[in-house]
């Protein structure tokens, strides 16, 4: 992937999407072994929602990068790297918060985007738009499922936690897929690395 961008700053976006999307299949896949001690379940569990915002906030900067404006790109980063840290705190002092809290919080700070959903609409391909707001549907229905424990239709075997799963791995697919697409043409209205990331 780093090696199809055109870009120093393309380039670092996408060590940023990468690292974070590796943190987070990374932290789960060690999270769901079993039999951990309590502390060290408990530190993982902590270590897995936080990659959820970090996963959120690395997924947004090749976007921003490749997509938007210089200034949009900024402002739409800085909010959503505020944001994901906010979390990565709510993580560390109240991990025990009920789930919806958090589910919220994962799903609007997702959304941020809607907010530069003109300049998006006008920079991305069909292909990568339906791509993008396919992978946020995906990503928001999942988290809908961890919140309220529901679908269960196989209990044991296929629950609401594995639903979750299902929908998340799908909607990573959709915006790897994106990042990919952008990284080998940027849609940016300035496609020079922008000085924000590059200084």
């Amino acid at each position: 992937m780093l090696s199809t961008a055109k870009t120093t700053a393309l380039t670092v976006a996408a060590a940023v999407y990468v690292t974070a999307l590796v943190n987070l299949f990374g932290s789960s896949t060690l999270f769901h072994r079993p039999n951990w001690s309590i502390p060290v379940r408990n530190f993982l569990r902590r270590l897995d929602r936080a990659s959820i915002y970090l996963l959120i906030a690395g997924t947004y900067t090749p976007v921003c990068v490749a997509a938007l404006p210089q200034k949009e790109g900024r402002d739409l980063l800085t909010y959503v790297w505020i944001g994901a840290l906010l979390g990565l705190l709510q993580q560390v002092f109240w991990p025990t918060g009920p789930k919806w809290v958090s589910c919220t919080v994962y799903v609007l700070l997702g959304w941020a985007a809607a907010a530069y959903a003109d300049s998006l609409y006008s920079s991305l391909t069909l292909w990568q738009g339906s791509l993008l707001v396919m992978g946020g549907l995906l990503y928001s229905v999942g988290a809908g499922c961890f919140a309220v424990h529901w679908p269960n239709p196989k209990p044991g075997v296929l629950a609401y936690h594995e639903v979750f799963h299902i929908f998340v791995i799908a909607a990573s697919v959709c915006h790897f897929s994106v990042v990919v697409l952008l990284l080998r043409e940027p849609r940016a209205v300035s496609t020079s690395p922008p000085n924000w990331l590059s200084s």
